[in-house]
């Protein structure tokens, strides 16, 4: 299972160990050996794996809403990469910089962190999957606030080489910025004040939320240490899909649903670009996410009629 030089490696420090274990009279002599090591790799693998089978029954709708919304922002990625030849989305350039590139791009870096937190969750490794999705969700604001705002990618692009890095970053991209410029957009597209005061209240609790986790704080860091409905405390070291799990995967697919559709309305109604119309990859892109869409709608409308009774 180890690589070559590490199994050679392993079984030398072994041998040193047991040398030095028979020289100490109060020691026991040391019985730990290279396949001792190798098979305690493999039964955490083997529990990862009985997770990820059971994952179908414990977060089903959920996991097939994820994959749903991560094929269609693999699909919107694609498409604002073809628009810079076809019908570039953004007009306008700077410093030799095409900003439509730079949203494509991040929407590619979205989709990886969106695999990963699912790939978490599927072995049962929630906490890990909650930090990842922090980082997932300042993207998400990142890449709408960019997209919608010249002066910021302007700012973005700067960074590139700057010495004044931490500062521009601080200045104009930490995260109270970035909620403050996602609140600056919804009033620029006409959202309803009632649907912007609960999509800011969404907001507010899944990133405090996250942020207990990232930050390792006392009741998170303790109370997922160990695998829940247990007779006793079983250390959870691979894992366990329970109902945190099912949460994550919820706040991840609102995450994607709000960046797709802030992002067309973004094109739409600042940047006034329209493609679907003649563009084939434009229209697989579009259908792609009406089935999210329509999915999410879906899943929230049960998980409300879930809380009301």
């Amino acid at each position: 299972m180890f690589n070559r030089e590490i199994r050679n490696s392993v079984a030398n420090t072994l041998n040193r160990m047991r040398k030095f274990a028979r020289r100490k009279e109060e020691l026991p002599n040391l019985k730990l050996t290279l396949r001792d090591l190798e098979q305690t790799w493999a039964s955490i693998q083997a529990d990862m794996y009985k997770d990820k089978k059971r994952s179908k029954g414990i977060v089903g709708k959920e996991h097939s809403l994820a994959q749903l919304n991560i094929i269609s922002l693999m699909m919107m990625s694609t498409a604002v990469k073809d628009s810079i030849e076809n019908n570039r989305i953004i007009q306008w350039s700077i410093q030799g910089i095409e900003p439509t590139s730079v949203i494509a791009n991040l929407l590619i870096q979205a989709c990886n962190y969106s695999i990963s937190i699912v790939k978490l969750i599927e072995a049962g490794l929630g906490t890990p999957a909650h930090t990842l999705l922090k980082s997932l969700q300042e993207l998400c604001w990142l890449t709408l606030t960019l997209c919608s705002e010249r002066e910021k990618m302007e700012q973005y692009c700067k960074l590139r080489g700057s010495k004044n890095t931490e500062e521009l970053w601080y200045k104009h991209f930490r995260p109270v910025k970035l909620k403050k410029s996602i609140r600056k957009l919804e009033g620029v597209l006409d959202f309803p004040f009632d649907l912007t005061k609960e999509l800011n209240e969404i907001r507010d609790t899944s990133y405090r939320n996250e942020s207990n986790f990232s930050h390792h704080r006392f009741y998170e860091s303790m109370a997922t240490a160990y695998k829940p409905k247990e007779a006793c405390f079983v250390p959870n070291f691979s894992g366990d899909l329970n109902e945190g799990c099912r949460k994550t995967l919820d706040s991840l697919n609102f995450n994607l649903w709000y960046l797709l559709q802030t992002l067309i309305k973004i094109f739409g109604e600042i940047h006034h670009w329209q493609d679907v119309e003649f563009s084939e990859v434009w229209l697989l892109t579009i259908s792609f996410i009406e089935c999210a869409k329509e999915a999410f709608f879906v899943q929230f409308n049960e998980a409300e009629s879930d809380n009301a009774t």
